[in-house]
């Protein structure tokens, strides 16, 4: 039987799922990571992250209804934000926590409103929002989750139609962003995201993900190959974050890195402004800045 609805601990479960999904397919999404900047390391950057936030999350407590552990979990993530993708998908989770706010369960059309509120914070929290990115993906991932919940308001059609969605979005990112198409590579932020979304349905249908597992069972691999390095190019100058290698970057050199006392505005602010240029992608081919 489908599952219907969630507390606070199969939120845990699912979201835990989703981390271990991503973790098994972090390789492949740092193989596609050609934009912003081409440094290889969106996947570990998102990984970082989603790990914080389960890390903060599982200190809530097993007892925890579904508003606890989601506002767990978005707090962990913006204190442990790492890169551009990271910093989104942090403001997706706050958006969802904010959408099952007052919940101890939620069902189908609960999830749908969470991942929409979610969509609408992340491109808040872009200065210049770009299609063809993880934003993309989000949008119309929440979409069809909307839609979905009002056919069929239990927790794992919801989840399956989204993730479906997100497999959709990621296919034409190339078609959206050209750096990508260049490059013959899907968005790695969208893949990230979809490869999130895939742990958390496999948890919803009994089959929960652990970390150091396998790839991901379903889907698959990115619809567009991860060009050889030598087509990348070289990163442009005027790119908008300083030189580094493909080598995670530590936690205490992220753009933002807000304390306790930190709200998630400022911590908003502080990255969009790092991040104002961001629709300026860098050639793959030229190193040119467009």
């Amino acid at each position: 039987m489908p599952r219907r609805s969630c507390d606070g601990a199969g939120f845990l479960a699912a979201f835990r799922s989703a981390v271990a999904a991503l973790e098994a397919n972090v390789d492949e999404i740092n193989s596609l990571n050609v934009f912003p900047v081409p440094d290889g390391d969106t996947g570990t950057n998102m990984l970082a992250t989603v790990r914080a936030a389960l890390e903060e999350a599982d200190k809530a407590g097993p007892e925890a209804d579904a508003e606890r552990a989601a506002q767990a979990a978005s707090f962990g993530a913006l204190m442990g934000a790492r890169g551009n993708s990271g910093v989104i998908t942090s403001q997706i989770l706050a958006g969802m926590a904010h959408g099952l706010a007052g919940k101890r369960r939620f069902n189908g059309l609960d999830l749908a409103h969470a991942l929409d509120a979610g969509t609408k914070t992340a491109y808040k929290a872009v200065a210049k929002p770009v299609e063809g990115t993880i934003l993309t993906v989000i949008r119309e991932a929440s979409a069809a989750a909307v839609t979905a919940a009002e056919r069929d308001n239990n927790v794992e059609s919801v989840l399956a139609a989204t993730v479906e969605a997100a497999e959709r979005a990621v296919a034409k990112t190339p078609s959206l962003l050209p750096i990508l198409r260049e490059a013959h590579v899907v968005d790695a932020g969208g893949q990230g995201l979809f490869r999130l979304f895939q742990g958390a349905l496999e948890a919803a249908r009994g089959r929960p993900l652990v970390e150091g597992a396998v790839a991901a069972p379903g889907v698959g691999s990115p619809h567009v190959r991860p060009c050889p390095p030598s087509r990348r190019g070289r990163r442009s100058a005027s790119a908008t974050r300083p030189s580094t290698s493909s080598r995670p970057v530590p936690a205490s050199r992220s753009t933002c890195r807000p304390s306790r006392r930190t709200s998630s505005r400022s911590a908003t602010r502080c990255w969009s402004r790092a991040t104002a240029t961001w629709p300026r992608s860098t050639s793959t081919t030229t190193g040119r800045t467009r």
